[in-house]
């Protein structure tokens, strides 16, 4: 797994009247992650004999041996009597992009307002999932054909979203509530 993020952040720190707060960034977040390869061995297969994983499977000698046998012989290829290793790997890629802007108004000591939005692009995309069978020989046969959203869009997905935010809060002091604050909100991000 890799991975890199960035921020950039405004505050208005002074600049802005006493009673007026303002905050405003860029973010970026980039990550890649997967399994390089991952190899099963399903031990106690004789599929001759029609067992995988130390159990009998019904029809399952029958169709090694009538069938799958021979379809690996005439391409020179034989599966390992005691036990089949099957290889998997896979990875993904997202890349997030983000803005936001809010503005807090105090309008008492006790009293504000936050008004702000977010808005976020995300794109995720697979770029490689195979599965593979090995054989006694080294050959690799593919279980399922290999899949990237670079190739094909059934594969990546894309994300555009608003976020807003409003926020009214109340102070009310260190009397009978003491420190306490109370919020009514709506949306947020």
């Amino acid at each position: 797994s890799e991975g890199k993020s960035g921020e950039l952040r405004l505050l208005s720190n002074g600049s802005a009247p006493d009673w007026l707060e303002l905050v405003g960034g860029l973010y970026y977040y980039e990550q890649k992650s997967g399994v390089g390869g991952a190899n099963f061995v399903a031990s106690g297969t004789d599929l001759p004999l029609g067992v995988i994983a130390g159990g009998e499977v019904p029809g399952l000698a029958d169709f090694y041996n009538d069938t799958l046998r021979g379809l690996l012989q005439t391409l020179g290829a034989d599966i390992a009597p005691s036990g089949i290793n099957i290889g998997l790997r896979g990875g993904l890629e997202e890349v997030s992009q983000s803005a936001y802007a809010q503005g807090t108004a105090k309008f008492t000591d006790w009293v504000s307002l936050t008004l702000g939005a977010r808005y976020q692009e995300t794109k995720r995309s697979v770029l490689f999932a195979d599965q593979l069978l090995f054989l006694n020989d080294g050959t690799q046969v593919p279980i399922s054909p290999p899949r990237s959203g670079k190739d094909n869009p059934d594969f990546r997905t894309e994300t555009k979203k608003l976020d807003p935010k409003a926020v009214v809060s109340f102070r009310p002091g260190d009397g009978l509530l003491g420190k306490t604050e109370l919020r009514a909100a709506g949306g947020g991000y």
